[in-house]
């Protein structure tokens, strides 16, 4: 069944378990896609300090939105957060698929004394390589702990709703912008590296011609910059991260927690305009950082930066005649436009801050909890790619 959808072209409710944001959006597609519906919460501080207040609050916000938006249906589709999985790329000696799969099982108990029975794992083979005259095939391993997808399950399953798939967040956003990168021949010959810069990790994922060519987590996220916002101003984590919030023009800030309860230049790079139909946003050029720009990044950021280089840096030695030709922005933190071009700032490579929603028609009288749909949503990838997902429970 294509993309999970049933016979009335509607998916199934994609639910994004973020460790700073719970999202929920299902569309319908046909000749075009329109959002049904979509929400938004932000996990409250004392959730995310504790697992059990975490997955207590999770299933109240779940009940909560399905219970304020016109969601049709039961039938959901759940990601698992990239803090709570593992990426490696492995190369190994080529053979076939069950040999594969058993091989990379042997690296993940002998070099990362890792048990795999105890582990949901999806290997991706995204080519080979040649190392001292032997041709390796290059393997994407994501894996979760068993008990932590079974914890999302029952989750779901107590809010009465039927889950049917679970994936990871790189490949939602794979799937998210092969559907966008799908339209023109230069589409199946040019790389583009997409960055998610989340609370808890960042993923950074290239893709051409609609598959993943590396995917990897660095280990900078999101909350580390609010840490810092916290210092310089000299205030809490809640609250620097409510004035993080804020300051990005985030509808979140409003209501943040409310679940029902009482829940506490370019560098050489040319100014062309964003296109909408690429899913970037269209009222942001190429990003160029301005003459106030400062020159250097601080500790978080210069990170940050060293973990996408480094990626590159393998990707080109991996695949050099697929150069990535586009660097895009995505999650929380791209709506700061400063972190956005200091970043921009130190790539040769058009950069850009993307818009997963751009091309999702907006549902006339629909009022989306905590999501202002008109605005470009960097966060979204993950729901709207789990939304065109296949079923795979």
């Amino acid at each position: 069944m294509a993309f999970g959808m049933n016979k009335s072209r509607l998916s199934p409710i994609a639910i994004d378990f973020g460790v700073d944001t719970v999202k929920m959006l299902q569309i319908s597609s046909g000749e075009t896609t329109q959002v049904i519906g979509a929400a938004a919460l932000l996990v409250p501080e004392s959730a995310r300090k504790d697992s059990a207040a975490r997955y207590t609050f999770l299933g109240d916000a779940i009940k909560e939105m399905v219970r304020q938006q016109p969601f049709k249906g039961r039938r959901v589709m759940c990601s698992i957060p990239a803090s709570q999985t593992f990426v490696n790329t492995f190369e190994l000696h080529c053979g076939e698929k069950d040999s594969i799969d058993q091989q990379v099982n042997l690296h993940l108990q002998t070099t990362l004394e890792m048990d795999p029975s105890r582990l949901v794992i999806r290997n991706h083979r995204v080519g080979s390589v040649i190392r001292d005259g032997v041709t390796r095939q290059r393997v994407i391993c994501i894996a979760a702990k068993r008990a932590v997808v079974m914890r999302y399950l029952e989750i779901a399953t107590a809010a009465k709703l039927e889950v049917v798939g679970m994936h990871s967040e790189p490949d939602c956003i794979a799937k998210c912008f092969s559907q966008l990168y799908n339209r023109r021949e230069a589409d199946k010959t040019e790389a583009r590296c997409f960055v998610d810069i989340g609370a808890a990790a960042t993923k950074l994922v290239i893709i051409c011609d609609q598959q993943i060519l590396l995917a990897r987590n660095i280990a900078v996220s999101g909350d580390e910059l609010t840490y810092r916002h916290a210092k310089e101003h000299k205030i809490d984590f809640t609250d620097a991260r409510l004035a993080r919030v804020r300051e990005a023009g985030n509808p979140l800030a409003a209501n943040p927690f409310q679940v029902g309860l009482k829940a506490e230049q370019e560098s050489g790079v040319a100014v062309a305009e964003g296109d909408p139909e690429d899913g970037l946003d269209p009222r942001t050029r190429s990003l160029v950082p301005s003459p106030d720009t400062p020159g250097e990044v601080d500790e978080v950021l210069d990170k940050l930066i060293d973990g996408i280089q480094m990626s590159l840096r393998y990707h080109d030695s991996v695949c050099a005649e697929q150069p990535v030709q586009r660097v895009i922005l995505l999650g929380g933190e791209a709506h700061h436009q400063a972190i956005a071009e200091a970043i921009a700032n130190q790539f040769y490579i058009p950069t850009f801050i993307g818009d997963p929603m751009a091309r999702v028609m907006r549902t006339p009288g629909l009022e989306p909890m905590n999501i202002d749909v008109n605005q470009p949503q960097p966060g979204w990838a993950v729901p709207l790619g789990l939304s065109l997902s296949e079923a795979n429970l």
